[in-house]
C-alpha cells in the first residue's frame, strides 16, 4: 500500500545506484515519518516498510528506495536534519537559531546559541507542549537586555526565556481574539521599549504587547506578510510583504508610514537592518541576499545562487546582521545551516544544526 502520514521508512545499510534528495544525516537503521512537511513537498508512491539506501553521491547522504532505478524517493521529504528556522544577533553579538524538525522521528526542536564566530555555547528546548518546549519555533528576537522571545507555530503562543535560555513565561493560545493566534505565528520584533510585535499571518494583522505579554494594540496587515523588524533610528516597525514584494513601514501605533516594493526581489521573507539603517532581504526564492535603503534604493550589493556551495542557498528564508560588526548571518533552511557574510557579500564560514 502507499505510504501516509506517520507512516516510518526504514533506513538500511548504504548503497543503491542512483541519488534520490538529500538526507544530509541519517544514521543506519533510523526511522523517518513519510508526511508532507510545512514547506509542500508532497507524498508519492512509497511504500510502507520500503528500503531506503542511504548512499553518498557527491560528498551528500541520499536515499534510495529498494535500490531499484525505478524507486527513487525524488518527490517525498524524508530529510532527518533540522531546519533553520528564525535567527536574531543579540546586542553582544551572539546568534541565537531556532531549529525545527518536525518530520524527524521523533520530533525535535531547540534554540541554539552561538558566538558570532559559529561556536556553540548552549542549547534549550525540546518538542512538546510544556513550558520551554516548542511544536516547530520559527522566528525569534531579543530585546535590549538579551531576553530572548520564540513564535512557537504550532502550540500558537510566543515564550520569552533569559539570555542563558532559562523559561521566563509565555502567552497565547488558538484562536482569532486579542492576545491569540492562528496557525502561523510568524515574524517577531522587540523594540527600544521593550514592546513585542507579532505577525499573526493566517489572522491578517499585527499584534503589540508588552515585555510580560499583555495585549496592547493590532493592526490589520496584507494577507501575504510574514517577517517583522524595528528600526534601530525611528523605532518604526517594518512588515515584509511576501505576495508582492513589497516593505511596510508602520509607526508603533498601527499607522502605515512608507510602502515600497522591488522587481528585483521574489518572495522576500524577512528583514534585517545594519548600524547605518540599511535593510538586507532574505529574497527566498531568488535564492539571495540583497541591500537597499530604508527607502528601497537598491545599493548594488547581492550575493547568491541555487545550491548547497559556500555563499549558496536552498531557500534563504531568515537573515540577521550583527550591528557591532554589520555581518550578516542567514538562515539556509534547506541546508541546514547558517551562513555568515560580510556586509558587501564575502563568504566568512557557515555551521549546521549538529554543531
Amino acid at each position: 500500500m502507499s505510504a501516509g502520514v506517520g507512516d516510518t521508512v526504514d533506513l538500511a545499510n548504504p548503497g543503491g545506484k542512483r541519488a534520490g534528495i538529500p538526507i544530509t544525516s541519517a544514521a543506519v537503521g533510523d526511522t523517518v515519518l513519510v508526511k508532507k512537511s510545512r514547506y509542500g513537498y508532497p507524498i508519492s508512491s512509497a511504500a510502507v516498510g520500503d528500503t531506503v539506501l542511504v548512499k553518498r553521491v557527491n560528498g551528500k547522504l541520499v536515499g534510495v528506495a529498494g535500490g531499484g532505478e525505478s524507486d527513487i524517493l525524488t518527490d517525498i521529504d524524508i530529510r532527518t536534519d533540522m531546519y533553520a528556522e528564525g535567527i536574531v544577533a543579540t546586542p553582544s553579538g551572539d546568534i541565537i537559531q531556532v531549529w525545527a524538525g518536525q518530520i524527524v522521528t521523533p520530533p525535535t526542536a531547540y534554540v541554539k546559541i552561538y558566538s558570532s564566530s559559529g561556536r556553540f555555547k548552549r542549547k534549550f528546548g525540546s518538542y512538546g507542549t510544556g513550558n520551554g518546549q516548542f511544536n516547530v519555533p520559527q522566528c525569534v528576537a531579543v530585546d535590549l537586555s538579551g531576553n530572548i522571545y520564540v513564535s512557537d507555530l504550532y502550540n500558537y503562543r510566543i515564550q520569552k526565556f533569559t539570555s542563558a535560555g532559562q523559561y521566563l513565561l509565555q502567552w497565547g493560545s488558538n484562536g482569532t481574539g486579542d492576545g491569540q493566534f492562528s496557525l502561523d505565528v510568524a515574524g517577531i520584533a522587540v523594540d527600544s521599549d521593550g514592546y513585542v510585535y507579532v505577525v499573526d499571518r493566517d489572522s491578517q494583522r499585527l499584534q503589540k504587547f508588552d515585555s510580560t505579554g499583555h495585549f496592547i494594540t493590532k493592526w490589520s496587515l496584507d494577507p501575504s506578510s510574514f517577517g517583522c523588524t524595528v528600526s534601530p533610528t525611528t523605532g518604526n516597525i517594518w512588515v515584509v510583504v511576501i505576495g508582492h514584494s513589497r516593505m511596510d513601514e508602520f509607526t508603533p501605533t498601527g499607522t502605515l508610514v512608507s510602502s515600497w516594493s522591488s522587481g528585483l526581489l521574489y518572495y522576500p521573507y524577512t528583514i534585517a537592518f545594519d548600524s547605518e539603517n540599511n535593510i538586507y532581504v532574505a529574497d527566498k526564492l531568488n535564492y539571495r541576499i540583497q541591500k537597499f535603503t530604508e527607502h528601497g534604493t537598491y545599493l548594488g550589493v547581492l550575493w547568491g545562487t541555487p545550491g548547497d556551495g559556500d555563499g549558496q542557498f536552498n531557500m534563504a528564508v531568515h537573515v540577521t546582521v550583527d550591528k557591532n560588526t554589520n555581518n550578516v548571518y542567514v538562515g539556509d533552511t534547506e541546508n541546514f545551516r547558517v551562513q555568515q557574510f560580510t556586509p558587501t557579500g564575502t563568504f566568512i564560514r557557515k555551521w549546521y544544526s549538529g554543531r
